[in-house]
């Protein structure tokens, strides 16, 4: 475990990632406008892991497509609207962002909430995968690594100058995680919590999350990675969820 937060912290990283919607008109794609005419953006943050010294980086399909099973955004496509990723990058302690290419996404084919995505990345570490079965370490201790809270947690852990100077050379979020990264501030957070149960499909832990930790790897005893976080009980933090590590073997070669 102490290794897992000394060593494998460094290879979890920061995903965030802005996309749009287009409509189909008279033959043509046109990008649907807001309230106001202008273009259709849509931003969010969530977590992820390096899983193989091939750059593969492991997260949850919500994240890598942020319109799956998505509340808001579900309508919209009914209505035959298209999604579209603009820009997709991950961070690493201590690494300035790193651009994705959309096209190296891959989503489970098992109907989980997960996902892999592909970078190059030298100097991380990449995160040890358990072949342990999780029913087996039921009743025992975990550790979940992310980014709760997005930027947040961030701004609130970081040094009061580091947060004014960074504030103040940033204009939106992609320009405040430049500053955060090259001032060495985004780290994940880490909580730790106790394996409740495990499913076929499931885990069940209580270790504290919430938006934004999504994809962020959750640790056993072994200081192997278990599982993926992927979604939380609102308003009630005893009962958390991950999807089992053992569904990510079909997607990493």
């Amino acid at each position: 475990m102490q290794q897992a937060m000394d060593e494998y912290a460094r290879g979890v990283c920061l995903i965030h990632g802005i996309f749009t919607l287009y409509e189909r008109r008279d033959q043509e794609s046109v990008q649907v406008t807001d309230a106001e005419g202008e273009p259709l953006t849509l931003e969010y943050l969530g977590s992820g892991f390096l899983a193989s010294q091939h750059g593969h980086i492991l997260t949850n399909r919500h994240v890598a497509e942020p319109w799956w099973n998505n509340e808001s955004v579900t309508p919209l496509m009914q209505r035959g609207f298209e999604p579209a990723i603009i820009r997709l990058t991950v961070t690493f302690p201590s690494k300035a962002p790193i651009p994705v290419d959309p096209a190296t996404i891959q989503v489970s084919a098992e109907g989980v909430d997960l996902a892999v995505l592909q970078v190059q990345v030298q100097d991380v570490p990449v995160l040890p995968l358990s072949s342990r079965d999780p029913k087996e370490l039921r009743g025992q201790r975990l550790m979940l690594l992310g980014y709760p809270t997005g930027l947040s947690a961030l701004l609130a852990r970081a040094e009061p100058d580091v947060v004014a100077d960074a504030l103040t050379e940033a204009s939106d979020t992609t320009t405040l995680i430049n500053a955060l990264s090259s001032r060495s501030a985004i780290t994940p957070v880490i909580t730790h919590g106790t394996l409740n149960d495990a499913t076929n499909h499931k885990l069940i832990y209580d270790a504290v999350t919430t938006s934004g930790g999504s994809g962020g790897p959750v640790f056993g005893p072994d200081g192997d990675v278990i599982g993926v976080n992927f979604a939380v009980v609102r308003d009630f933090q005893g009962s958390n969820f991950g999807v089992p590590i053992r569904f990510s073997r079909a997607l990493i070669p």
